[in-house]
C-alpha cells in the first residue's frame, strides 16, 4: 500500500488539561504542559520534580516520507530525530510538522490529506485529529500516535 499525502497544516489542540502538577503552555508551534512553579523552594522535602520530555512529528508529504521522535530531553533534539527518521524514510523536503513536550502526538492520515495533533493524552489528540480529518478528507485514520511524558527526577 502506498502512502499518499498532502500538506493540510499543523492543528492544535484547544483547551484540555495537563497532568496533575502542571498547567498548559502553548506558543508558536508548542504545545504542552509546564510543571507548576512551586514559588522557587528548592527544599529536598518540597516534593516531587519533574523533567520535561519532547516530541516532535516531521513530514515530507511529496514522497509520503514521515518520522518522529518521542520522550527526548531537549526541543532541538526532538526536531532533529524526526527530521533524521524522515530522511531515512525517503524524505527529501523533510519539514517539522509538530513539536510538542510532556503531552502525546498523533498523525492523522486521510485519503489525500493528513495532519498532527497534540493534547494530553493519545485518545484526546485522536478525537480532535480525527474530527479535524473529517471536516477536510475521507478515510481518516490514526497513522501514529506517541507520548512525550515529564518524568519524575525527585
Amino acid at each position: 500500500m502506498l502512502l499518499v499525502v498532502g500538506p493540510v497544516g499543523m492543528a492544535r489542540a484547544e483547551g484540555g488539561t495537563c497532568p496533575p502538577g502542571f498547567y498548559p503552555q502553548n506558543g508558536p508551534g508548542v504545545l504542552g504542559c509546564a510543571p507548576i512553579p512551586d514559588g522557587g523552594a528548592e527544599s529536598v522535602g518540597s516534593g516531587p520534580k519533574w523533567a520535561t520530555r519532547w516530541g516532535a512529528i516531521a513530514t515530507d508529504g511529496a514522497n509520503a516520507a514521515f518520522g518522529a521522535a518521542s520522550d527526548i530531553p531537549r526541543k532541538r533534539a526532538a526536531q532533529k530525530e524526526a527530521l533524521a527518521q524522515c530522511k531515512a524514510r525517503g524524505g527529501q523536503a523533510c519539514k517539522v510538522d509538530l513539536v510538542y513536550y510532556n503531552q502525546c502526538a498523533v498523525m492523522i492520515t486521510g485519503d489525500f490529506k493528513y495532519l498532527s495533533q497534540g493534547a494530553e493524552s493519545v485518545r484526546v489528540a485522536t478525537e480532535v485529529g480525527m474530527k479535524r480529518c473529517g471536516e477536510l478528507d475521507a478515510g481518516c485514520r490514526v497513522y501514529y500516535s506517541g507520548c512525550s511524558l515529564p518524568v519524575r527526577i525527585r
